[in-house]
């Protein structure tokens, strides 16, 4: 922290003992860690904003009259720092004195930090610290250094953050004691560290992990002028002082964490497996990445003009789910009129299917028939995808919708039906032959009769046979044949998902017309072929999954259909190709290998494109996937209380583009309490169904029982106690307020994202600000560098321009401020052009905001033989896998695109905002406990008992933590997390035992996957259950003293609150309250 010489340092010299203590107690009651933070540098640029109005009051064209000079000298002595500082704040006459007084604020309390006491002027340093971007550039920028040249950075960084205190609050710094203060700490601090790493001999790679965040300071020496003049300062400083090695070092650093980019996703494999550049202009069609592909011009995202694989999932689901959320609320109303599910669900295809007359009840259930028009108008449009990609399409008529048999149904009414059938295949037998006699009886019908003769008869002119003579004996032959190879296809090819992962429900469903039968025929028990069939929604869902598979696939990828009839095998034979490319491209030695893992790289990329990745194989369905499934589930239920608070600390490019107002709307429930770009125009839930629309939905809606069980029957069968078991935690996980607080979280910071960014390019539009590029510290997202990096066109751009003007139009406000409205959102909606580079720049805005799930984080296991295992022993990880691309790679590349200020700034308010969630956490985590606890607590994690004996080495663990939990590093700290940083993991249990954490300790390895402590839990139990029964009941007088069993009675009890505890979710307040009454009850028994 820099030194202010405002006031002496023999400033108490002739201050009585009593006066010096009334001093320091009023000093202690205003300084602490929020009064610091208040007025740091980034503090002090927040409030001095809320005084003019604006974040760049600097460029403002207003010129201080000579008396406005003349106050502002008077009010600060004629102090020029001051002055200048004020005068150049000003942007109009009103701002004058509150910026005087906002100085004078200043100065008043760096004079009080001098009278304050040691544990209160740390809290206020801590505080400034976090605030000041230089000074939190401190701790990585000398990991790894040599002692001279952490002398040299740290006199660079205490010159730094004195320039960026006085620039920021005009006080007067002493930058040459602030200069030789950083120099020696850091030297210090640098030279006792290596002398601990020395001693405890650690790994040569870990220290070049560490050394490697280097990069961040000798990057900024190609700083080059986009910032305050401050910032500029500090960048000319570091310029003409670094030796030539230095700047050296920087770009051979980036180089070697390029080169050492880890492979375990999509991405990763398109950096370190992908030889052939032919494979990765195919696979730059799959994903938008996140990090960049370098070009001539930089780093962009995404092919210009070409709408990914990744993309057009995307506008899908965005479809569907529309759809679905339509069909959930019409359904509730539904239900009221139908007792029975199968008939609800038998209604539902009726009208689907264009045979509900108008009479029936349901056409007055509001919202149905506009959900049945939804639903067909999809069918309709996939129809259209796929022509318009190329693929062979049957003539279907009228209302037509696809017949889908549900596997577990299909199983359920084998057992059901036949209980003497001694197998599987004798069920399946007879429920072929029950399919075909009912299939028949489509003859009896006249009208059914003649529909199904006219299909024969076109099959037969399809195959340039002559009609004339084509006899009934014939026809019904042919019916005879035609059901029972029909029927055997809906039983055998029932099992939705085959050994490929293929949906065999649907192959060649739309390439040829299915054969007219009417499945609506009972038998003499009451049973029909309409029985097999899939719900509606579902068979909708994955109907669009199929059909927007093969679209791509062709379009893309020219597929073909295959002998089979399959798009999708057609698929996997053109991807082979590149995997054969690919072993051809190296050495003899290594083409099996190589060819190999290219595969795994092409399965997971046609996995992507029929939305495989989440669904198991079969050779997945077994008891332990099971057991992985519930333990998963269990998992996160226990273990995610904290990932919503830490999702409002992943905003730092948000904070930066949008300023400190953006945390605040982000909050869930907040953003409607602020003004929009619609000016209050509509009401805040209008606002919202209006933005899923135009960008799309950011968290799955929460499953309703039926659908949860649904799926885990699909997996695991019908009725099976596997599948409701699975189920039942699966909702119990979902359904947690902890988990939907996650979900809002990201919901509302995407929302918030795409809020701001629809504001700021309607302002744009219709004030015709310049399209520039960023400057400085300029706000939002809109300018030519964002254009480049996501990969939208100038063309496009444009042609975005005329369909909004057409969608919007300004509206003048009451206080002259411009707000919009909706006039014709079709005009955009109807725009494909338009709509692709919206919805690219919102998907860049929104990424760039939060990380978020992509097909480029997919790891390459997903949907593999192995996922369940996986999955469970990477749950929570993920995440921080996906970040190595995602926030760190991708601001390596900007330090190499010239943006080293503005990464500067980005890392600097990342490690600002895990700092308040550590300062959040560790309250969190202690709230509840005993005072002892508490004290163990601390000493185990800060090293001392409590802030009142804080040191720099407290600080100093504080500062790593926050490091640690910004998730700018969050891929360089996964290793390192069992071994440093404590119980402060967000889905850690709060420990208060005695002693220093121990860094390879099973506990903490078993921390690092917590589904291990689930698992531990369920073993460990019984076992304590057992004990707690022998010294209750079992134990005789005389085996143990009666001092023993009530001490083993009460240890094993207490054992079994902490079982309790270990699997109720980490609510750390109620569960240190809950055993603290727990283990006070056991005490006192």
């Amino acid at each position: 922290m820099p030194i202010p010489n405002t006031y002496s340092r023999g400033y108490f010299i002739d201050t009585t003992p009593k006066e010096l203590e009334t001093y320091i107690q009023q000093a202690d009651d205003e300084v602490g860690f929020v009064e610091g933070l208040k007025r740091s540098p980034l503090g002090n640029y927040f409030r001095e904003a809320g005084i003019t109005g604006s974040f760049n009051a600097e460029a403002s064209d207003y010129v201080p009259s000579e008396e406005e000079i003349m106050k502002v000298g008077q009010a600060v002595n004629w102090n020029d720092t001051a002055m200048r500082h004020i005068l150049n704040k000003v942007t109009k006459p009103e701002d004058i004195q509150p910026l005087i007084d906002n100085y004078k604020d200043n100065v008043h309390y760096a004079q009080s930090v001098a009278k304050a006491g040691l544990v209160d002027s740390l809290q206020s340093g801590l505080g400034n610290m976090l605030g000041n971007p230089v000074d939190l550039l401190t701790i990585p920028v000398t990991a790894g250094a040599t002692v001279p040249k952490a002398i040299l950075t740290g006199a660079l960084m205490g010159m730094g953050s004195a320039v960026a205190e006085e620039q920021s609050t005009g006080i007067e710094q002493e930058i040459t004691y602030s200069t030789v203060l950083g120099g020696a700490t850091l030297g210090g601090l640098v030279g006792a560290t290596q002398f601990i790493r020395g001693m405890r001999g650690v790994s040569d790679a870990l220290e070049e992990t560490a050394t490697k965040s280097d990069l961040i300071n000798n990057a900024l020496y190609t700083a080059g002028g986009k910032a305050s003049d401050g910032a500029k300062k500090v960048a000319k400083v570091i310029q003409d002082n670094t030796p030539n090695a230095i700047k050296e070092f920087a770009s051979d650093t980036i180089t070697r964490i390029k080169n050492a980019n880890p492979f375990w996703s999509l991405e990763g494999a398109y950096d370190e497996v992908i030889k052939n550049e032919a494979t990765k202009r195919m696979l730059s069609k799959v994903f938008i990445s996140q990090k960049g592909r370098k070009t001539a011009t930089g780093y962009t995202q995404a092919p210009e003009g070409l709408q990914t694989v990744e993309e057009l999932i995307r506008d899908d689901e965005i479809h569907l789910r529309r759809i679905s959320d339509k069909a959930q609320d019409t359904l509730r109303k539904l239900q009221e009129l139908y007792d029975d599910p199968e008939g609800l669900r038998q209604a539902m295809f009726d009208a689907l299917e264009g045979r509900m007359p108008s009479t029936s009840k349901l056409h007055q259930v509001e919202g149905f028939d506009n959900l049945i028009t939804d639903m067909r108008g999809y069918i309709d449009g996939q129809f259209a995808k796929l022509q318009n990609a190329g693929v062979e399409v049957g003539d279907f008529g009228k209302n037509y919708f696809p017949f889908r048999t549900d596997w577990n149904r299909a199983k359920r009414w084998m057992s059901e039906l036949f209980p003497e059938a001694k197998d599987y295949n004798t069920a399946k037998k007879l429920l072929s032959d029950k399919v075909k006699k009912l299939l028949l009886k489509t003859l009896d019908n006249p009208t059914d009769r003649q529909r199904l003769k006219e299909f024969w008869m076109n099959s037969l002119k399809a195959k340039g046979v002559d009609t004339a003579e084509a006899t009934d004996a014939e026809f019904v032959e042919w019916a005879k044949k035609q059901a029972g190879k029909d029927a055997f296809g809906y039983v055998d090819q029932s099992k939705s998902v085959n050994a490929n992962g293929e949906d065999v429900a649907f192959l060649a469903s739309y390439q040829h017309r299915r054969t007219p039968w009417n499945h609506r025929y009972e038998d003499t028990d009451g049973w029909r072929v309409d029985q097999l069939r899939a719900d509606p929604i579902q068979t909708l869902m994955a109907y669009g999954r199929k059909t927007t598979g093969d679209a791509i696939a062709s379009s893309l990828f020219g597929a073909h259909v295959d002998a089979k009839g399959s798009i999708r095998q057609g698929l996997k034979k053109e991807l082979k190709k590149y995997s054969k490319a690919e072993a051809d491209a190296v050495k003899p030695s290594l083409r099996d290998s190589q060819e190999k893992a290219v595969q795994r790289v092409m399965d997971t990329v046609e996995r992507a494109i029929y939305r495989t990745t989440e669904r198991d194989t079969d050779e997945a369905r077994g008891a332990l996937s099971a057991i992985a499934d519930i333990a998963r589930n269990l998992t996160f239920f226990t273990s995610n209380g904290y990932m919503g608070l830490l999702n409002l600390t992943e905003q730092a490019e948000a904070v930066k583009a949008y300023g400190g107002t953006f945390f605040i709307k982000s909050i869930p429930g907040l953003a409607g309490k602020f003004s929009s770009w619609s000016k209050g125009e509509y009401t805040p839930e209008w606002r919202r169904s209006f933005m899923n629309m135009l960008f799309g939905y950011e968290t799955r809606g929460l499953r309703l029982w039926d659908e949860t069980l649904a799926r885990a029957e699909y997996k695991y069968g019908e009725g099976s106690i596997s599948a409701k078991l699975v189920a039942g935690t699966a909702q119990l996980a979902e359904w947690s307020p902890l988990t939907r607080f996650l979900n809002a979280t990201q919901e509302s910071i995407v929302k918030t994202a795409q809020d701001e960014f629809l504001g700021e390019y309607l302002r744009y539009l219709y004030k015709a600000s310049p399209l520039g590029d960023p400057k400085g510290w300029a706000k939002g997202f809109l300018n030519r560098t964002t254009l480049r990096r996501a990969g939208v066109s100038m063309a496009d751009f444009k042609h975005l321009e005329t369909a909004m003007r057409k969608a919007f139009e300004p509206v003048a406000i009451a206080d002259a401020s411009m707000g919009f409205k909706v006039v014709d959102h079709m005009a955009l909606l109807n725009d494909p052009r338009a709509m692709f580079t919206l919805r690219r720049l919102g998907n860049y805005v929104s990424s760039e905001c939060i990380q978020r799930n992509s097909l480029a984080n997919t790891m390459l296991w997903q949907g593999s033989k192995a996922s369940p295992l996986l999955g469970l022993l990477f749950q929570f990880k993920t995440f921080a896998l996906a970040s190595w691309n995602n926030r760190f790679m991708k601001s390596i590349n900007r330090f190499e695109e010239g943006d080293a200020i503005g990464q500067l700034q980005t890392h600097s308010i990342s490690t600002a905002l895990a700092g308040l969630g550590v300062i959040a956490q560790s309250s969190a985590k202690t709230a509840g406990m005993s005072d002892e606890d508490r004290k163990r607590w601390w000493k185990r994690n800060y090293g001392v008992e409590s802030l009142d004996e804080a040191d720099y080495g407290t600080f100093f663990r504080f500062l790593m933590n926050a490091g640690l939990r910004s998730g700018m590093y969050a891929a360089i700290s996964l290793p390192l997390s069992p071994f440093v940083g404590g119980d402060l993991k967000s889905t850690t249990t709060p420990r208060a035992k005695t002693g220093e954490f121990e860094p390879f300790s099973v506990e903490n390895i078993v921390d690092f996957f917590p589904a291990a402590r689930m698992v531990n839990t369920a073993l460990r139990t019984p076992a304590d259950m057992a004990n707690m029964i022998r010294y209750k009941y079992l134990e005789g007088e005389g085996t143990y003293s009666d001092a023993e069993i009530d001490r083993n009675l009460k240890r094993s009890q207490k054992a079994l609150v902490r079982d309790f505890l270990a699997v109720i979710p980490n609510v750390d307040y109620l569960k240190n309250q809950l055993k603290e009454t727990a283990y006070e009850h056991i005490d006192n028994k």
